[in-house]
């Protein structure tokens, strides 16, 4: 470009030459050549600073690495190295036989876990039931024990009027007694009346009529007064209704069946807690080996190639994180970067027009756009460390990668990764010096006919 630049400078300047207009003289030579150097020297800053070019541009692309999740013997590997492959496409299956009998076991675990779980739930309703029963069983017990209670007192009271009967027969026994002894003198005395002629014989016979009716009395008396006493001494009834009593008290007292049920439920409960932690165990285990036979299928993850493959049916392959089995490459995962120097950065944005010229495609010129500027280097990077930064690792100078993005038009160029080339920012600034850079850049592309990027 600057050899184009000094054969358009030169070309007037020899016409005035040749035309007698200007004289070759040291004066007029020197004067042209260091006005010619200035205005070069201006010419590269303002482009430079305008439209800032690097010529290392590289194209990356997204490479995943395939892992299998499971290991196992590799059954099938359907695809081709560096054949494109659609998402989802398979790229590899792993004999699924052990992960069959590793789920069909984590199943039957699960539902055994299940069918443990409902017979205890069952045994729950059981052992509360049983403990409703002896809280009713209880309540009916003491309420047993208050008409036990209310009886007792009952036969009590009853045997308390019994002993009130025969203290009222006993004392009539010995009214009766007294009233006899007193009868009988009172015969005594009228039949020495009588005999005496003192007293008439109506009297005595009036007195053992009295006589007769006293102990017709007395014997009516110790009657009552027997029965009266057979009554007070018979103590069964009572004895009967205390001891029904102290029954049911120790019926309503004693709360062993009820603890004895209440215990039983907490024992339930407590397994089926534990019963229940066994479930979540078991489907975890089930929901795992599902997975793991799932993982013994790996599809492709987007659409792109398999690239470098190397692996074959028959091959045994470990579930290790750091043992790739291929290298997937996304065909729709690309990034365009340059690397400029920092001076070159001062009047770049992201969103400002830039054309790419790439050796991939000699003779286009690429639009883009900017998509932003990675303000760090490698150089940059302060990592956790007791050691200082010293100054004889410290660069003087580095260059700041710039992300592109492709304009619509040319999203369907073929960019695979590694490809390299030029990059021309088109900033804010100067810029009527754009057209220069844009002479350049067409330049610099269809130089890479010749001699690539």
């Amino acid at each position: 470009m600057i050899a184009l630049i000094t054969l358009c400078c030169a070309t007037p300047v020899w016409m005035l030459f040749k035309k007698g207009i200007l004289r070759p003289t040291l004066a007029t030579c020197a004067a042209l050549g260091t006005g010619y150097s200035l205005f070069l020297a201006a010419l590269i800053i303002l482009v430079q600073t305008g439209a800032p070019a690097s010529s290392m541009v590289q194209v990356y692309q997204s490479v995943i690495p395939i892992v299998p999740r499971v290991g196992g013997r590799v059954l099938e590997v359907p695809v081709e190295a560096n054949r494109p492959v659609m998402k989802g496409d398979l790229l590899l299956r792993i004999d699924p036989e052990p992960f069959k009998i590793q789920l069909a076991q984590a199943e039957a675990n699960a539902e055994s876990a299940r069918k443990r779980l409902a017979q205890n739930q069952d045994s729950q309703a059981v052992a509360s039931a049983r403990v409703e029963a002896e809280k009713t069983n209880l309540a009916k017990a003491q309420q047993s024990w208050e008409a036990a209670r209310q009886q007792v007192a009952i036969a009590e009271r009853q045997q308390k009027s019994r002993q009130e009967i025969l203290a009222s027969a006993s004392a009539d026994l010995s009214r009766t007694q007294g009233q006899i002894k007193i009868a009988e003198k009172e015969v005594g005395d009228m039949r020495k009346l009588v005999e005496k002629d003192a007293a008439p014989q109506d009297s005595l016979e009036k007195a053992i009529f009295n006589l007769a009716t006293v102990r017709a009395q007395f014997e009516s008396a110790l009657a009552q007064e027997r029965r009266s006493r057979l009554d007070a001494e018979s103590v069964a009834e009572l004895e009967g209704a205390r001891a029904t009593e102290r029954q049911a008290k120790l019926a309503a007292e004693s709360h062993a069946l009820l603890t004895m049920a209440e215990a039983d439920l907490r024992k339930v409960q407590a397994e089926a807690g534990i019963l229940a932690e066994t479930l979540k165990t078991a489907e975890a285990a089930q929901a795992s080996a599902r997975l793991d036979l799932a993982e013994t299928s790996v599809y492709a993850p987007a659409d792109g190639y398999v690239a470098n493959l190397q692996l074959q049916p028959g091959s045994v392959v470990a579930a290790m994180p750091t043992a790739s089995m291929m290298s997937f490459v996304c065909a729709d995962r690309v990034a365009v970067v340059g690397f400029f120097l920092e001076n070159s950065l001062r009047h770049v944005a992201p969103g400002q027009s830039a054309d790419l010229a790439l050796g991939l495609h000699p003779g286009a010129t690429i639009k883009a756009r900017v998509n932003s500027v990675v303000w760090i280097t490698g150089e940059g990077q302060l990592l956790p460390s007791g050691a200082i930064p010293q100054v004889s690792t410290l660069r003087s100078g580095g260059r700041f990668a710039v992300k592109f993005d492709l304009d619509p038009e040319y999203a369907a160029f073929r960019l695979p990764g590694g490809a390299t080339g030029s990059a021309a920012i088109y900033t804010d600034h100067a810029t009527a010096i754009h057209v220069v850079r844009k002479i350049m850049m067409r330049i610099q592309t269809w130089m890479n006919y010749l001699f690539g990027s």
